[in-house]
């Protein structure tokens, strides 16, 4: 008698306590089963809204990862369970065909995705606003007057600040784009407040069935003798709302 552990295809060969060695085949559901028996229709509906959370994730992540590389600390399956809060928080739609741009988008408004607490280090958020039907986003960040906070790098002597804006077509569904805006360079002695109010512009208002989503980060860098260097592990990332 052979005696194997582990899986093959379906089948799994297992040590009972006895001694004695078993296969088992695990039990499958039929993809056509699970697409339309009755008895999966909570299933299918509950499946459907947790994709379109893990698909919005994906794309705020991928709009973001170039600043939040090496500093984020609120991954893909946080933001995919805080994007379903949002989800069900549609109170227009039943269950299974509930909308992210139709729930309370207050739910991710401040939310870090840095190790680090952006808000912390700024010494607050800057606001925003929008006009021109979200065509023109404005952050606005004449209200932080302190200097930045540890932690900063050993060595750094600046940091740079960028605003964002990420567009999300459907759901996910028709695409996503992005519009950055990086902000001069500041040494660590000059407080926010200096940028002012700074302009995105994403060329036209918000199209039907389209979600805006305003963020910003922060990073620290080492400048001499005309060489710049980014600190990868230290800065901060924020969700800042829906822009309209």
């Amino acid at each position: 008698m052979m005696k194997l552990t582990g899986s093959i295809g379906n089948i799994t060969f297992y040590q009972h306590k006895n001694g004695n060695f078993y296969a088992r085949e695990k039990p499958r559901v039929q993809k056509e089963r699970f697409l339309h028996a009755p008895e999966f229709e909570a299933s299918r509906k509950a499946s459907a809204e947790f994709g379109q959370a893990s698909r919005i994730s994906g794309i705020v992540r991928k709009a973001l990862q170039p600043v939040l590389d090496g500093v984020e600390g609120f991954g893909h399956s946080k933001l995919t369970a805080l994007f379903r809060e949002v989800i069900l928080s549609d109170g227009v739609n039943e269950h299974g065909q509930r909308d992210f741009s139709k729930g309370d988008h207050g739910l991710y408004r401040g939310r870090e995705l840095g190790k680090q607490a952006l808000m912390h280090q700024m010494g607050g958020l800057p606001l925003f606003s929008s006009e021109g039907e979200g065509r023109f986003v404005h952050f606005e960040f004449g209200h932080l007057h302190r200097e930045l906070r540890i932690p900063r790098p050993i060595g750094a002597n600046l940091y740079g600040v960028q605003v964002h804006g990420i567009e999300i077509l459907d759901n996910g569904n028709g695409g996503s784009r992005t519009e950055s805006l990086a902000l001069p360079t500041m040494d660590l002695g000059t407080a926010p407040a200096v940028f002012g109010i700074q302009t995105l512009d994403f060329g036209s208002a918000v199209p039907e069935n389209t979600v805006r989503i305003a963020a910003v980060s922060l990073r620290f860098l080492y400048s001499a003798a005309e060489i710049t260097i980014p600190y990868k592990e230290v800065g901060g990332v924020c969700l800042l709302g829906r822009i309209l």
